[in-house]
């Protein structure tokens, strides 16, 4: 009979530091996937892909709490590591591993949409688009994890929205077709686009945002009447030049710092516009773009009349975004009323 000897480990004689440090860097490397020779952020996220395929939970609440743990996971070992290899070394893939997660979150178990979103994935995380490349500075693992979070995030979205627009539902497409729920929809992804390309995330965004407002109100609320249209915009700027000159007197506020200077432009830039969903959207991603770019004669103007110059700014750029878009429409859309063809009309006697 053989005799089976107990094996007896003593706690006090294993080395902690040593198997602390082996965890974290099994973690860190993803399982050693960084250690891969070519492409090592890439093998991450294959990596994530495949674990989240087989491993992640249905219910969304659960995948949202691992999906926390790993951040937090990743921040802890992806700090201690960069402590032996430097800041965000090619072989910490815990990163990769955990955008990868959060870019296949809401997408559906397909072969075809996961193949997407680790192409995306891969574009957003080596690119580094706007605030991604500030993010990828921020002190300890935190930097090393916020790039990819905010990578995951704009595949991510590319993907819903894609979802949203060509495979979704019958009942949901129906809705989206509508406005302004699709005008959202839209917005939503210039709203991405404007801040990558302007550098400006906090003023772009937030300008898109308000112009959004803005053309979700005119398109609810304001009167069908052309000229009452323009009595409303007209009232508005008035009292609201008035009103912030009050309210910086007496309580020393800038009451344009909240905005609604630019709901004037918005409005004046709609005014002759047709109600068609995608025309809206492209009309306040001009918006955004001519107040970024401050077209001639803006610095003019704000010299010779600065009391003016926070209205006179978003009147003159939605005045050259309207140009724009009102010669696109007036090529694209002949049966549509707009302020060329009216102003020909009316020279032509025929109005």
């Amino acid at each position: 009979m053989i005799e089976i000897k107990r094996l007896h480990i003593d706690p006090r004689t294993i080395n902690w530091k040593r198997v602390h440090d082996n965890v974290v860097g099994a973690v860190a490397t993803g399982l050693f996937a960084g250690f891969v020779p070519l492409a090592p952020g890439t093998a991450g996220s294959l990596l994530g892909a495949v674990a989240w395929w087989f491993l992640m939970p249905v219910d969304f609440a659960r995948q949202v709490f691992w999906l926390a743990l790993l951040f937090g996971l990743g921040v802890y070992t992806s700090g201690q590591a960069e402590k032996w290899w430097g800041h965000d070394h090619g072989r910490i893939v815990i990163d990769e591993a955990f955008g990868m997660c959060v870019t296949l979150l809401l997408v559906p178990r397909n072969i075809w949409f996961y193949l997407a979103a680790f192409i995306l994935f891969r574009l957003c995380d080596i690119v580094k688009f706007y605030p991604i490349d500030r993010a990828q500075k921020l002190a300890a693992g935190w930097g090393v994890m916020a790039d990819d979070l905010l990578a995951g995030i704009y595949a991510g979205t590319v993907l819903v929205c894609a979802q949203l627009v060509f495979s979704a539902p019958a009942p949901l497409a129906v809705l989206l077709r509508s406005m302004p729920h699709r005008f959202i929809l839209y917005a939503l992804v210039l709203s991405a686009s404007l801040a990558f390309m302007f550098r400006r995330a906090y003023p772009v965004c937030s300008t898109l945002a308000i112009a959004i407002v803005g053309a979700l109100a005119y398109w609810h609320w304001f009167p069908f009447g052309l000229m009452r249209q323009l009595e409303v915009i007209a009232l508005f700027t008035g009292l609201l030049w008035w009103g912030a000159g009050q309210v910086r007197r007496r309580w020393r506020i800038d009451l344009y710092a909240y905005g609604p200077d630019k709901l004037a432009g918005t409005w004046l830039l709609l005014w002759f516009i047709p109600r068609i969903g995608w025309v809206f959207a492209f009309a306040v991603a001009l918006f955004v773009a001519a107040l970024a770019l401050a077209p001639w004669p803006t610095r003019l103007v704000l010299a010779r009349w600065p009391s003016w110059s926070p209205l006179l700014d978003d009147l003159i750029a939605a005045a050259c975004a309207s140009v724009v878009l009102q010669t696109l429409v007036l090529i694209l859309w002949h049966e549509e009323m707009v302020l060329v063809k009216y102003v020909v009309l009316k020279l032509m006697g025929a109005l």
